[in-house]
């Protein structure tokens, strides 16, 4: 059963408001936020309350919003946060996804997403520990509509060209609570003129191919490397090829 991420990730997200204008720095902060990305309202986690794994800290006598969101900015590993004007309290969470059965209805909460120069109102994931801003597609797509879908959002097929980078993705996906997890991702990987390369042009160095692939003997000009979420490992979807679905990761820096 595939969970729509997209949909229960950023579904409603609007500007973190301020609440006061009364000093001129409060503006600057204000507008500093509105900029760049930071601090966006997703409505769909307000009014509750969460004590799972994801929970970082909770910060006493928090009396704005922009505070917190703020402390989330300086957090590196905070992608959310959750702030009270009644209780005047500011909780930071590592992960921006969060299941609602590990949460309880508590009156007066709202949640931000943590976005610097990623946007996260078109439901982007920021990972600033990892260093990556992406985008999991709501659902299954074809290669050709995966890469329209990633164009539509000013951003493009994610690409793994590094060992490094397959970890620091790894660690996002590990962030993300195991009910929310999807069965397969599409890669931007394609085989042209005889050898594999990633969508930047980058040559490929590092694989996580699965016993019997790749088993593309032509160009593959449909590209798009569908990973399973089980073991990880890479197909080349020669078997279907532009008819294969899978959910489409989208990067946008």
């Amino acid at each position: 059963m595939h969970v729509y991420l997209g949909v229960v990730i950023m579904r409603g997200i609007l500007r973190c408001p301020a609440f006061s204008f009364t000093f001129l720095i409060g503006i600057r902060i204000y507008v500093a936020m509105a900029r760049n990305g930071l601090g966006f309202h997703n409505s769909g986690f307000d009014n509750m309350e969460f004590n799972d794994v994801y929970l970082m800290k909770e910060n006493q006598a928090t009396k704005t919003d922009i505070q917190c969101c703020l402390l989330c900015m300086e957090t590196i590993t905070c992608m959310s946060s959750f702030f009270s004007k009644i209780k005047q309290k500011c909780r930071l969470h590592g992960s921006a996804v969060l299941d609602k059965n590990n949460g309880q209805e508590s009156e007066g909460w709202k949640h931000y997403i943590y976005g610097e120069n990623c946007p996260v109102h078109l439901g982007f994931i920021h990972d600033l520990e990892n260093n990556l801003c992406v985008r999991i597609s709501d659902v299954e797509l074809k290669i050709d509509e995966g890469k329209q879908f990633c164009m539509n959002r000013s951003s493009t097929l994610i690409t793994l060209e590094s060992a490094d980078k397959q970890t620091r993705f790894d660690n996002l996906l590990a962030k993300i609570p195991d009910s929310f997890i999807i069965a397969r991702y599409r890669t931007e990987l394609e085989k042209l003129d005889g050898k594999w390369k990633w969508l930047n042009g980058s040559p490929l160095v590092n694989d996580r191919w699965h016993s019997g692939e790749p088993n593309c003997a032509g160009p593959c000009s449909c590209g798009g490397v569908t990973v399973l979420i089980t073991n990880g490992k890479w197909g080349d979807n020669s078997d279907r090829c532009k008819n294969q679905k899978a959910h489409s990761v989208c990067e946008a820096f």
